[in-house]
C-alpha cells in the first residue's frame, strides 16, 4: 500500500478539514451576528438584564408557580434541566482551551457575551414558550422547530428543518462527545499513574478505531468509563424530560456548589493578585497582543484571537444563540412566555459571568496556562491549575474538585442534551424515530471517550455553528414578536402566589 495513501493518513487529512471548517464557521462575520443580535435586544427593550434581575430570580425561585398551568416540569426544574446542559465541561475544559488559544482577555470577551447572551436567551426562550404545542398523547413539543415553523409561517418551515437536523447533529458533538472526551481525559490524567503501578494492562495503548500511533489510541481505562458513562446517561433518559428534570433539580445545585467553593478557595488564597489580574485580563482583551511561552520558543495572541476564542467558547457554554435551551424551557408550567424567558436569562450569567469567569481566574492567577502544551486537554489544564493553586497539604482538594465536577458536569450536560435532540428528531421524523436515537446518543458517549480531543471539540464547534446559524436568523425574523410579548407583560400587574 502506498504510504500516503494509507487509511490513517487518510483520517489526517480529514482531521485538517475539519479543523480549517471550525475556523471558517467561527469566522468574525458569525462573532458579530452572534454578539449583535444579544446587543440589539439588550438595547431595544431597555437593559433588562439588570431592570428585571430580581424579577427572574423570584420566578426561578417558585413565587409564581400556578399548580393548574399548562406544562410538566417547574420554573426551577427547566431552569436546572437547561444549566445542567450549560453548566458542564465547557466551564472547566472550554474556559481552559479559550485561554490557552486566546490568553486571558478571551475570559472578558466570554464574559460580555455572556451579558448580551442573556437577552438571547430570554428571546428564544419566550418564543419557545409562546409558540409550544401539546400532541394528543400529552407530550409538549416546543422549541426554535416549533417557533420558527409556527411564529414564521409554513413558507419558512425550512429553516425549522434546518435547525432540527443541526441540533440532532450538535447533539452527538458538544452535548455529547465533549462530555465524555473530557471527562476521560482528566480522568486518566489524575489517575493514569497509579493505575498503571496497580493495572499496567488498564493502561495500555488499544488502537480501537485502527492501527496509529500511541497518541491516537485509547486504554482499557476510558473504554471502561465510557461504558460506565452511557450507561448512567441512558437509565435516565429513558424517563423523558420529567426524570431528566428531576435528576437535573438535584445535580445542579449540588455540582455547582462543589465547583464554585473549589473555584473561591483558590481565588482566596490569591486574593491580593486578583485586581491586577482583571486589569491585566482587560488589557489582554482589547490591547493587542501578547506572548505566551510554549516549547521551542514563544506564540503571538492577538486581540481577534481573544475575541474569537471567547466567544465560541462562551457560546459552547452558555448555549445563548445555539436555540438548545428554549427546547427545555418549552416545558415548563407557565401561561406566561416572558416569564419563563426571565428565568431562562438568568442562565448565561450564572453559567458565563459567574462560573468561566471563576475558572478563568483560578487558571489565570496560577500562570500554568503558560508552560501548558496541549490547549486541546483543556479539563486537565483546568485540573493543574486547580492543584497549583492549593497550598502544598491541600492540593490533592483542587484536583478531585475538578474531577468530581467533570464527572457530575458531564452526565449532567449529556443527560439534558439527549433530550434536545429526541424532541428534534420527533419533530423531523416522529416518534418512532426516539428509540434509535437514543441508542445511537449513547454509543456516542462510548466513542468521546476514547477519540481524539481536538478532533471531538472540532467536530462541536462546527455543528455549534451551523445549529446556532439557522436559529438567529429566525430570532430575527420574530424579533418583533419578542418586544410586543415583553411590553404587554409588564404592562400588567404580577402578584406573587406565594408570600
Amino acid at each position: 500500500m502506498n504510504p500516503a495513501r494509507s487509511p490513517w493518513n487518510e483520517r489526517a487529512r480529514v482531521g485538517e478539514f475539519i479543523a480549517n471548517a471550525a475556523d471558517v464557521a467561527w469566522g468574525l462575520p458569525f462573532i458579530l451576528m452572534l454578539g449583535g443580535v444579544g446587543l440589539w435586544f439588550t438595547i431595544r427593550l431597555g437593559l433588562p438584564q439588570v431592570r428585571n434581575f430580581g424579577h427572574a430570580l423570584a420566578i426561578g425561585r417558585g413565587k409564581y408557580d400556578e399548580a393548574d398551568d399548562p406544562g410538566d416540569v417547574t420554573h426551577f426544574q427547566a431552569l436546572c434541566a437547561a444549566l445542567s446542559a450549560t453548566v458542564g465541561v465547557g466551564n472547566i475544559g472550554g474556559v481552559a482551551t479559550a485561554i490557552w488559544y486566546g490568553g486571558p482577555g478571551a475570559a472578558i470577551w466570554m464574559a460580555i457575551f455572556g451579558v448580551f447572551g442573556m437577552m438571547t436567551k430570554f428571546a428564544s426562550c419566550t418564543l419557545s414558550l409562546r409558540y409550544r404545542v401539546i400532541d394528543p398523547a400529552g407530550r409538549i413539543l416546543g422549541g426554535p422547530m416549533e417557533s420558527l415553523s409556527r411564529g414564521l409561517g409554513k413558507n419558512f418551515r425550512w429553516l425549522a428543518v434546518m435547525f432540527a437536523i443541526c441540533a440532532v447533529i450538535s447533539s452527538f458533538g458538544g452535548g455529547n462527545m465533549v462530555q465524555a472526551n473530557q471527562m476521560a481525559g482528566a480522568f486518566v490524567d489524575e489517575f493514569g499513574p497509579r493505575l498503571k503501578e496497580m493495572a499496567p494492562g488498564l493502561m495500555e495503548p488499544i488502537h480501537l478505531f485502527g492501527a496509529g500511533t500511541d497518541e491516537q489510541s485509547t486504554t482499557g481505562v476510558q473504554i471502561i468509563l465510557g461504558l460506565t458513562l452511557a450507561l448512567l446517561v441512558g437509565l435516565v433518559i429513558i424517563g423523558g424530560i420529567q426524570r431528566v428534570g428531576k435528576v437535573a433539580g438535584i445535580l445542579v445545585p449540588v455540582m455547582a456548589a462543589l465547583y464554585i467553593g473549589g473555584a473561591l478557595t483558590v481565588i482566596v488564597i490569591h486574593l491580593d493578585e486578583v485586581p491586577r489580574m482583571l486589569s491585566d485580563m482587560f488589557s489582554m482583551a482589547f490591547g493587542g497582543s501578547i506572548e505566551k511561552k510554549v516549547a521551542g520558543g514563544a506564540v503571538g495572541m492577538t486581540f481577534v484571537q481573544a475575541l474569537t476564542w471567547g466567544a465560541k467558547r462562551a457560546v459552547f457554554s452558555n448555549e445563548a444563540g445555539l436555540g438548545s435551551a428554549p427546547i427545555a424551557h418549552a416545558a415548563a408550567k407557565t401561561k406566561e412566555p416572558v416569564r419563563e424567558g426571565l428565568v431562562a436569562m438568568l442562565e448565561p450569567f450564572i453559567d458565563t459571568v459567574v462560573i468561566c469567569m471563576m475558572t478563568a481566574l483560578v487558571i489565570s492567577l496560577t500562570g500554568v496556562w503558560e508552560s501548558w502544551e496541549d490547549g486541546s486537554n483543556g479539563a486537565a489544564l483546568t485540573k493543574a491549575a486547580f492543584d497549583a493553586g492549593m497550598p502544598d497539604n491541600f492540593k490533592w482538594v483542587g484536583r478531585y474538585t475538578v474531577a468530581i465536577g467533570l464527572i457530575l458536569f458531564a452526565i449532567s450536560t449529556a443527560i439534558s442534551w439527549s433530550y434536545y435532540g429526541d424532541r428534534c428528531i420527533t419533530f423531523l421524523i416522529g416518534p418512532k424515530a426516539v428509540l434509535p436515537y437514543r441508542v445511537c446518543y449513547v454509543f456516542a458517549l462510548f466513542l468521546g471517550a476514547n477519540l481524539s480531543g481536538g478532533v471531538v471539540w472540532q467536530f462541536a464547534d462546527i455543528a455549534n455553528a451551523a445549529m446556532a446559524f439557522w436559529h438567529i436568523v429566525g430570532l430575527i425574523g420574530l424579533s418583533g414578536v419578542v418586544v410586543t410579548l415583553y411590553k404587554d407583560y409588564f404592562s400588567r400587574d404580577h402578584q406573587p402566589t406565594e408570600l
